[in-house]
């Protein structure tokens, strides 16, 4: 029962997160490991909400474990 209680609370932050990028969708930081202006990620518990601004609307593309590195990532750019 409180993996299910952690799974709901991470799911909520990540929810809260994701409708804040609307506000300040430049408030991340630019993923170190990809060096594009249009890719940034914020961090949620211990994960990373990648993602990438457009001039209409801000797409999320990834959420993964903060400890993962995505330098040999090569589909990041196709969802981009």
């Amino acid at each position: 029962m409180d993996s299910r209680r952690s799974a709901v609370a991470l799911h909520r932050a990540a929810d809260h997160a994701a409708r804040s990028l609307d506000a300040s969708s430049l408030r991340g930081r630019i993923v170190p490991e990809l060096h594009d202006d249009s890719i940034r990620e914020i961090f949620v518990s211990s994960y990373r909400m990648i993602y990438v601004v457009r001039p209409s609307r801000v797409l999320i593309i990834r959420f993964i474990h903060g400890a993962r590195d995505l330098s040999a990532d090569s589909t990041i750019y196709s969802q981009t």
